[in-house]
């Protein structure tokens, strides 16, 4: 069952994937903080680039660790817990400025997993773009900021909640049990499920 539904028999386990987990991310921060420091240019690979011309909602900027792309088809594998597995991170910005935002989303061309994710949102419209977008900051990070606008819609809606405590497609923050019954009958939040608060109607 450990192994269907990837938990956990102990604490201490647990604690050995956290400091891998923060071992990866400070390997990361150098890399990208030596580009920077260096001025070298050419190395990333822009997914999406796009400055709105309203002020939306949200203001975040985060790396993430996507696991499937729009088509479900697997990108990293967060549950390998070889050293030697690489996890790849995708960019996100929201950033909401005077009359206008903009959003970019972004990988390093080293990080091959997300190509086929770049093909896919290249062919797609603009605002279904900006819905995954939307989905993505739900989906995967929990720092960024919010106007008093949709605090309330934030709160209230049923979907927002379920995706929030989502880990990897499964409810209850991954700790699945009996009291949910191990996350059998769960059905993942979709992008469409959720309002979109980078389309003009929320801009503030």
């Amino acid at each position: 069952m450990q192994q269907d539904f990837n938990t956990f028999e102990n604490f201490e386990e647990g604690m050995d994937i956290k400091k891998m987990d923060f071992s990866e991310y400070e390997s990361e921060m150098l890399f990208h903080k030596n580009i920077a420091d260096k001025n070298e240019s050419g190395g990333y690979q822009i997914l999406f680039w796009k400055v709105l011309p309203y002020v939306v909602p949200i203001a975040m900027q985060s790396a993430i660790t996507v696991t499937k792309d729009m088509e479900g088809n697997e990108i990293n594998n967060i549950y390998n817990m070889d050293a030697s597995v690489k996890m790849q991170y995708l960019h996100l910005a929201i950033l909401p400025v005077e009359g206008s935002s903009v959003v970019i989303a972004f990988y390093h061309k080293r990080d091959k997993l997300y190509r086929r994710l770049r093909h896919q949102i290249n062919s797609i419209p603009e605002n279904e773009v900006l819905k995954y977008i939307n989905y993505l900051v739900f989906k995967y990070t929990e720092n960024y900021y919010i106007s008093k606008k949709i605090e309330s819609e934030i709160y209230a809606n049923e979907s927002l909640q379920r995706l929030a405590q989502e880990n990897d497609g499964n409810p209850n923050l991954g700790m699945l049990g009996v009291d949910n019954f191990w996350g059998l009958n769960y059905k993942p939040v979709d992008k469409n499920e959720i309002p979109n608060f980078l389309e003009k109607e929320w801009a503030v």
